[in-house]
């Protein structure tokens, strides 16, 4: 019985967590297409290669003693992440509208995304380009996903993830201050603004890619729930 309560409450958290995002943001849902209008195809493939070895390096973590642990475990036989695992608790409901109401989730979760990447970007990536606080601060970003519940093992590889984002971000910033510098001839700018700038260059990118990644990841999510909202 408290278990059954438990996971009723998580999937309203999980819901209202997606609707807070929904009403603070809803004034710029144009940085949705913002944010898509910087993907291009070579950022999907660099990302899928890097979320496939993410998840070959998880899978192998998972198997030390203690990693495979999460603590959704306690309230879900295979563990996941408590923004979305309790929502899609539907799919299995044996109410045809009901199951449909995961996919209806997700979904929205999608449209979601960039502004929950770019929130991860400022805190993680802004204005790191040495590369101990950017390893440092990767092993955080991977670590910081397990207070959402998923097994230790996937947050120390989520740390790939955060080496990829901050690698495209240190590269964007980078190139801003060259083309900075080679135009400073006929457009100067100070060193304050070409800082600015290049710091939100790198976020943009990083976002995008940030953005690329999670949507990958919930666009399998997002196919699964049809076909079990089918059957």
């Amino acid at each position: 019985m408290l278990q059954t309560i438990v996971m009723c409450v998580l999937a309203v958290a999980a819901v209202a967590n997606i609707g807070a995002v929904l009403w603070t943001e809803r004034h710029r849902y144009g940085f949705f297409w913002h944010v898509w209008s910087r993907v291009r195809l070579g950022m999907v493939v660099s990302t899928f290669c890097v979320l496939t070895l993410t998840i070959i390096v998880a899978l192998l973590l998972m198997k030390v003693p203690g990693l495979h642990y999460g603590w959704m475990h306690l309230f879900y036989s295979k563990g996941g992440n408590v923004m979305i695992e309790p929502a899609l608790a539907g799919s299995k409901s044996s109410v045809g509208w009901v199951r449909w109401l995961p996919v209806l989730f997700i979904a929205v979760f999608i449209f979601c995304i960039p502004f929950l990447a770019r929130l991860e970007e400022e805190i993680f990536r802004a204005r790191r380009v040495e590369w101990r606080p950017i390893l440092i601060m990767s092993l955080a970003f991977g670590l910081i996903h397990c207070v959402v519940g998923i097994p230790i093992a996937f947050g120390l590889a989520l740390s790939l993830a955060g080496l990829f984002y901050a690698y495209q971000y240190r590269r964007a910033a980078t190139r801003f201050i060259d083309g900075a510098i080679k135009r400073a001839a006929t457009a100067p700018i100070s060193l304050a603004e070409a800082g600015e700038g290049a710091n939100e260059e790198g976020l943009m990118v990083a976002t995008a890619y940030h953005t690329v990644w999670n949507t990958i990841a919930c666009s399998i999510l997002l196919i699964g729930s049809i076909v079990q909202a089918l059957r």
